[in-house]
């Protein structure tokens, strides 16, 4: 129940990291960056004390910001740290939990060459242990979560890389 919370927390402030990263790169596409000074007072000449308070003329190097993507990549490491163990863990014992499952339905031979036809033209992949058959296809996608992860904190990094 512990983990489960904590999991839960560890979730929702990665997704406000990446609402606060997704409205910094709103303004950051709306508000062009980098331009000259004179160039904001004469394009936005109600807010650009605004902008230049806050920075938003280069948001995409502001502390704010790097700050926010450094705690999604923090965040996003430990995540992944944290589940590897139960993912790899769980992904192993699909096959072995469903053949303990009792079999709710009895096939004549018939349907049961038609089912494992069937299955195996799908590329499924058939797995024999003693009266029970369980058929599996890409156990690679258990892990999805965590290539997901993976592929987001590798982004930052290569993103950071090149901003500096």
């Amino acid at each position: 129940m512990r983990k489960t919370l904590n999991f839960m927390r560890s979730m929702r402030f990665g997704i406000i990291l990446l609402l606060l990263i997704a409205a910094c790169s709103i303004v950051g596409s709306v508000i062009p960056q980098g331009r000259e000074m004179a160039w904001y007072v004469d394009s936005y000449p109600k807010t650009h004390m605004l902008i230049f308070t806050l920075r938003l003329n280069e948001i995409f190097t502001n502390w704010y910001f790097v700050l926010t993507m450094t705690l999604l990549g923090i965040n996003l490491s430990l995540c992944s740290i944290v589940r590897i163990k139960s993912v790899v863990k769980s992904c192993r014992e699909l096959i072995p939990t469903a053949q303990k499952r009792p079999n709710s339905d009895s096939l004549n031979a018939e349907e049961s060459e038609y089912l494992d036809k069937f299955l195996q033209s799908r590329g499924c992949k058939k797995t024999c242990s003693g009266s029970s058959r369980v058929y599996s296809k890409n156990l690679f996608g258990c892990y999805g979560s965590f290539i997901t992860h993976l592929s987001i904190l590798l982004t930052l990094i290569f993103g950071a890389a090149g901003l500096y």
